[in-house]
């Protein structure tokens, strides 16, 4: 009977000894899977929000980026309403440039730099005549705009200045604008520092502008060096004021 005894006691500590110490190795296990899993949960949280945040952070970024390129207004209303028509339609709005050989071939680049809006499109077309010679220009199909050299300039090297045709000028002008077009007339700086094509260029202003013809004014530009003889062509300095002058002109 004793013996008996003893090994039921020996079994019930055996048990006791099993369940005390192999109930409680499942239970760290799951404490410490369960503190991993919120763990993991939480670096997951946080880094959705950190992407969330960078992505709203980025959009917004976006998006004021692109206000800044396409905050223009320009300054004559049928040129605007072709600007929000175009833009509108994902299109932009297309100026031609007839300029003659004396403006340098990054002329357009630099122009289109100035507005710095994706939705303004430059195309440049040669007008290498006198005013004397003027009659038909060529200009693209899909124009909204034009802006013509007011040819001053030309007139000066081709010696026809004293013989000029304003009315020539003025005819293109009124054939772009009946062709449902903004037209502009581009004057040129006096680069030969010369009185009789001071004159010119001023007579030129007052005559355009109060004939209600837009007319975009550089007689009065303040550079140490207008004119390169060599290449015969204006100099960047120059051309920078005169690009400054088309922009304050257009923009509002």
């Amino acid at each position: 009977m004793k013996k008996i005894l003893v090994v039921l006691l020996f079994v019930i500590f055996f048990i006791g000894v099993y369940l005390n110490f192999g109930a409680d190795r499942p239970l760290d296990q799951l404490s410490l899977t369960s503190s991993n899993d919120n763990s993991a949960e939480e670096s997951t949280n946080e880094t959705d929000e950190d992407t969330d945040e960078n992505n709203s952070e980025n959009g917004n970024q976006s998006t004021s980026n692109d206000g800044a390129a396409e905050a223009v207004t320009f300054s004559q209303p049928a040129l605007n309403e072709k600007f929000e028509d175009a833009a509108g339609s994902n299109e932009p709005l297309i100026i031609d440039l007839l300029l003659p050989s004396y403006y340098n071939d990054d002329f357009t680049d630099r122009l289109t730099e100035m507005f710095g809006s994706n939705n303004v499109q430059f195309n440049r077309q040669e007008l290498d005549v006198n005013s004397t010679d003027l009659s038909e220009v060529s200009i693209s199909d899909n124009s909204d705009a034009v802006i013509i050299d007011a040819l001053q300039i030309q007139d000066y090297n081709d010696e026809v200045l004293f013989d000029r045709s304003e009315g020539n000028i003025t005819d293109v002008y009124l054939n772009i604008f009946n062709d449902d077009r903004v037209a502009y007339i581009l004057g040129n700086p006096n680069v030969h520092e010369h009185e009789n094509l001071a004159g010119v260029l001023e007579d030129d202003a007052d005559y355009f502008s109060e004939n209600d013809y837009y007319y975009i004014d550089n007689q009065d530009l303040e550079v140490s060096e207008d004119y390169d003889y060599d290449a015969e062509l204006i100099s960047a300095s120059a051309e920078d004021q005169i690009i400054q002058n088309i922009y304050d002109y257009l923009v509002e």
